[in-house]
């Protein structure tokens, strides 16, 4: 594409110095016109001198890019598992079992049921009502805020 815009525009530089010597046959303007040429030479090659040094920069830096998104992903631990129930009210996810989070709700008072490790209507019930009355989002799900406060009366 370069090198097409630019044999167009020496073609249209020798037919205009061709017209001007059948006018006037003035060999200043033929000499006008070959310094034209040649400054647009020069313009053109170092043109294609900074693109191909941008292409390379452009590649180096794509190679860099996806060496750091592969260092990211190698180092981000693969996503905890959540633990539901059935019916997908409750929800923990955080590092930490049912058992940790009923036995820390029956010490704060929250929970009366058993300690069985079932995310039950007893557990999201208390779940959310110890958020409410600590100023989080009562929604049942025991993320790393509800967490951080209720970790604290695991016994």
């Amino acid at each position: 594409m370069k090198k097409g815009s630019f044999f167009i525009i020496i073609c249209f530089l020798f037919s205009l110095a061709a017209s001007g010597c059948a006018t006037t046959g003035s060999q200043a303007n033929i000499d006008n016109l070959s310094n034209r040429v040649h400054i647009l030479e020069d313009t053109l090659r170092s043109k294609d001198h900074e693109i191909n040094k941008l292409e390379k920069q452009i590649n180096t830096l794509s190679r860099d890019i996806s060496a750091k998104d592969k260092t990211i992903r190698d180092l981000t631990p693969a996503p905890k598992p959540i633990t539901k129930t059935d019916d997908h009210l409750g929800v923990i996810r955080v590092d930490a079992t049912v058992e940790d989070v009923q036995n820390a709700l029956k010490s704060t008072g929250y929970y009366n049921g058993n300690v069985d490790g079932k995310l039950g209507p007893l557990t999201i019930s208390a779940i959310a009502d110890f958020q409410k009355e600590n100023g989080l989002t009562s929604d049942s799900v025991v993320g790393k805020q509800t967490w951080d406060k209720l970790k604290s009366y695991r016994p």
